[in-house]
């Protein structure tokens, strides 16, 4: 049964159809596991956990679990083994995994382990885990019930917060309230929190309205939607950023919208490209009466009093956050950086001062020219790499709203971050043809013994675990 299929009412399902399903067998069920753990998890945290220190703590802990148990379970199956072994070798461009390792080692001689140890493991345990979801992806060929399920669950907690914040503004609580139930008070912080889902996962409307726009031979292995139902996804998208004065978000879902108009204009003409503006306009449009009836103001004046509140602020402010951070690595070694993790001693303390919320920043101070270098280098290696690409528009759309939103906001620093930029975007890569190179045996070898280390990596990151990932 595909995605959006009815179902008869007398249908009741078999433990047969449940045990023949894609989720459940041997070789789609780490994919299965990294999706529900990692997801699911995040939702009830992320929305209802009233103390900070406790959600982070227990969403990094629902990470470290995701990541260990889908190696874990690839690891165990020698069928599995050979042919992620295999893949590394023929389809994956190890050699990026083997120029960011090199990295690593770099800053950890020259820094020591200890002082940036969450860091380091956390690097390496993504870095075990982005090929394997590749492999994971790609091993499903046509199969499409992974796809759905995470898009069920990236539409799924987007409508939650939703419906959560809405209550909560429909109460008049503020911002940090207790004088509503003990589970609501931060609700609104942590929804704000979380923007890089609206950032990020904004690509899976577009795309959904391309596929229900556009006529049949177009290649997507999306499911098809009704238009209204569509319009609905992107204004509750809209919505919620508006509701939270989201400045990154909106940036970021502006770009997005912006990279497919282009793409529509060159790929599918003036006319189709004329109706997606006609629907982001309207799905605006809806967005901004809904929050202007829930708070009798105007969303952009709330975004710009916040742009106003940071700017006043002398120490603790975000630009003044991130001119401390590029001071921090003045100030230490312009080569080496300061190390990853690392916090400057010159940043004045505040909630949010952990880092600089600007992922290019954060690479310079912590990694130095060295580690832009290999970054440089390793993105140069990727699109090298690649052969050809049929379908462009949902890689497009996601790496734009992911290039502008880590730009301006945190992404990286937050696990739910982290699992929506690894779900996505291997999964993304894995529909992409690559060229093969014979030269990948030694980088697929290391690659492959990252991914086994990473059970290993998430208990280290339990013992070792302090500070800024």
């Amino acid at each position: 049964m595909g995605f959006g299929e009815s179902v008869r009412s007398d249908h009741q399902p078999r433990r047969s159809d449940l045990e023949s399903s894609p989720l459940w067998l041997p070789s789609g069920l780490p994919l299965t596991w990294f999706i529900l753990v990692g997801g699911v998890v995040s939702l009830p945290l992320l929305v209802l956990m009233p103390d900070y220190s406790y959600r982070y703590g227990l969403q990094w802990l629902a990470f470290y679990f995701a990541c260990g148990g889908c190696s874990a379970l690839v690891f165990v199956q020698g069928g599995l083994r050979r042919d992620y072994l295999q893949f590394l070798r023929d389809c994956f461009p190890s050699e990026v995994i083997a120029l960011l390792l090199v990295m690593i080692i770099g800053s950890v001689c020259v820094h020591g382990f200890l002082s940036q140890a969450t860091a380091v493991l956390t690097m390496l345990m993504v870095m075990g885990t982005y090929p394997l979801l590749c492999f994971l992806w790609f091993i499903q060929g046509d199969r499409r019930d992974h796809l759905y399920l995470c898009i069920r669950i990236v539409l799924g907690v987007v409508l939650a917060e939703a419906i959560f914040l809405s209550c909560y503004q429909w109460l008049g609580l503020g911002m940090s309230s207790s004088d509503s139930l003990l589970i609501w008070p931060r609700i609104f912080l942590n929804v704000r929190d979380n923007n890089q889902w609206l950032a990020c996962g904004f690509c899976i409307p577009i795309s959904l309205w391309f596929t229900s726009h556009v006529p049949a031979p177009f290649p997507s292995r999306l499911p098809r939607v009704d238009a209204p139902v569509v319009i609905a996804l992107m204004a509750i998208f809209w919505y919620l950023d508006l509701l939270t004065f989201g400045r990154g978000a909106f940036l970021a879902m502006l770009f997005s919208a912006l990279c497919a108009s282009v793409w529509s204009a060159h790929s599918l003409g003036r006319l189709m490209t004329v109706r997606f503006l006609r629907d982001q306009l309207i799905a605006i449009i809806l967005a901004l009466m809904s929050v202007f009836a829930l708070r009798l103001s105007l969303p952009f004046s709330n975004m710009a009093s916040r742009l106003a509140v940071d700017v006043s602020r002398t120490e603790s402010g975000r630009w003044q956050i991130l001119l401390h951070w590029i001071d921090g690595w003045l100030n230490t070694s312009v080569f080496w950086g300061q190390g990853w993790g690392v916090i400057p001693n010159n940043v004045a303390w505040a909630p949010w001062s952990k880092d600089p919320h600007n992922i290019y920043v954060q690479i310079l101070a912590d990694g130095g020219v060295w580690g832009v270098g290999l970054f440089v280098l390793a993105f140069i290696a990727l699109f090298r790499s690649i052969k050809h690409q049929p379908y462009t528009l949902p890689s497009l759309v996601f790496a734009a709203g992911l290039f502008v939103y880590q730009g301006v906001d945190r992404i990286w620093a937050i696990s739910s971050g982290l699992f929506l930029i690894l779900s996505l975007n291997s999964y993304v890569l894995s529909g992409i043809q690559l060229r093969k190179n014979r030269r990948r045996y030694r980088s697929g070898t290391i690659s492959y013994a990252v991914g086994i280390c990473v059970p290993l990596l998430a208990f280290a990151l339990l013992y070792f675990s302090d500070g800024r990932p």
